[in-house]
């Protein structure tokens, strides 16, 4: 006997995984195929698994044959013939109800008595098929409604990507039925770049989040675009010493040079740098130089000769709380200190009073909102803050240790010159893409 199959009814269902075939071909092979496959006529549409073993190994089948008037009243069939079934998982129940209800809907829609409008036709039949789905699966009415809702944001993903939405029904990609509604009505674009990042990260939360930084940092690089657009810093591939030497004297040295963590010889590094880049400062100049609150770092830095035309007029500090905590052996340091130096004619002009504190109290950037690039970078609002306090517009701020651009995006925003350098090309390369011109 010719057995026909229709690729429609062959796929109405995930495929078994390669365990869960292994284990229904070891089962045949020991006791045979001892349920019959089911035809329409010769159109196979149940069994196709037990077929495709039965043709590998030449076993003999029983079939039994059921009519029926169309192919919807086939799959109605076919997807009543999977409850019970255990290889389908919370997800794809839930979807085969909702594909009840809606091919049910779809068979029955047209009939009804002639004093009732095509309307009030469709309600009684909508209600009649919710009943008879939740008395036939235990569950509510409601339910099933929610099931018929699931179908349409299942299927407007499996519009875009089919095999996003079997990995997401099979469980393949980890993810609610909460979830995929939030998918399913997303914007379209946001919606495509969750569904490529779902390929090769099958977490949906994750992929959610990964491409909501992704998309904040680039909102936020075009708006710091827009603001500096006038005059972007230009930052120089290079040593930061050989850096300095070709500069002209500057208005404010902003910089957050590498810690003692990052360092081998933290006095050397310190003495190499920081005399330089202080001589340059103009009289009326100031230097806010971040550096880490560990002892040594700290010791470097206050032993180190600077230029007699310039001091060490205040120690400032900034804190954040927004980092996580965990069991410790020692206290987290949730700070570090900013030494401010300045020229023999220069002065701190602070307009406003809550800015005055030598504590500056801000969150760090932070990669859940999309502002975090590198690993020690400060937020830009403290860097403004500083720029604000110690320049006007048209000054020259520096910064020999770039890093991915914050301190001098800081300064062009608020219409300064803002010029630096960094060694590292992949910080420059995010600089750049925040901005930034590169030579």
């Amino acid at each position: 006997m010719e057995i026909n199959i229709n690729k429609r009814f062959k796929t109405l269902f995930r495929p078994l995984t390669d365990e869960e075939y292994n284990q229904l071909e070891a089962n045949i092979l020991k006791e045979g195929i001892r349920d019959p496959l089911v035809l329409w006529g010769d159109v196979l549409i149940d069994g196709h698994n037990r077929y495709s073993i039965a043709q590998k190994h030449k076993l003999k089948f029983k079939t039994v044959k059921i009519e029926f008037k169309d192919k919807t009243e086939a799959e109605i069939w076919m997807r009543s013939n999977q409850k019970g079934k255990r290889n389908l998982t919370k997800l794809e129940q839930l979807y085969n109800i909702g594909k009840l209800y809606e091919l049910t809907k779809k068979k029955h829609g047209g009939t009804g008595a002639n004093q009732y409008t095509k309307q009030t036709q469709q309600n009684i039949m909508s209600a009649n098929t919710s009943t008879l789905l939740a008395e036939q699966y235990s569950i509510s009415e409601r339910t099933v409604q929610r099931a018929a809702d699931f179908v349409k944001e299942v299927d407007t993903i499996g519009e875009i990507n089919p095999d996003i939405k079997d990995r997401l029904l099979s469980g393949a990609i980890r993810a609610t039925q909460k979830d995929i509604k939030i998918l399913a009505n997303m914007e379209p674009k946001k919606r495509l770049k969750i569904m490529v990042v779902l390929e090769n990260l099958p977490i949906f939360s994750q992929a959610r989040s990964k491409v909501e930084i992704e998309i904040s940092k680039d909102e936020t690089a075009k708006q710091t675009i827009k603001e500096i657009k006038r005059k972007p810093p230009l930052i120089y591939n290079m040593d930061c010493v050989d850096f300095i030497e070709t500069c002209k004297p500057y208005d404010l040295l902003l910089t957050d040079p590498p810690y003692s963590t990052d360092i081998k010889d933290i006095d050397a590094f310190v003495g190499r740098w920081l005399y330089p880049a202080l001589d340059k400062l103009k009289p009326t100049g100031a230097a806010y130089i971040c550096i880490g609150a560990y002892p040594k770092e700290l010791q470097a830095y206050f032993t180190t000769k600077i230029p007699k035309n310039v001091v060490l007029k205040q120690i400032l500090v900034w804190s954040y709380f927004n980092a996580p905590m965990v069991k410790r052996t020692h206290y987290r340091q949730n700070y570090c200190h900013i030494l401010l130096y300045s020229g023999k004619e220069a002065s701190i002009n602070i307009t406003d009073p809550v800015e005055g504190w030598a504590v500056f109290e801000e969150d760090k950037p932070d990669p859940r909102r999309g502002n975090w690039y590198h690993g020690w970078q400060k937020p830009m609002s403290l860097a403004e803050k500083f720029i604000r306090h110690s320049t006007k517009k048209g000054d020259l701020v520096i910064d020999p240790f770039v890093g991915t651009g914050t301190f001098l995006l800081a300064a062009s925003k608020l219409g300064r010159i803002g010029i630096g350098a960094d060694i590292s090309a992949e910080n420059l390369k995010i600089a750049e893409s925040r901005g930034c011109q590169i030579k």
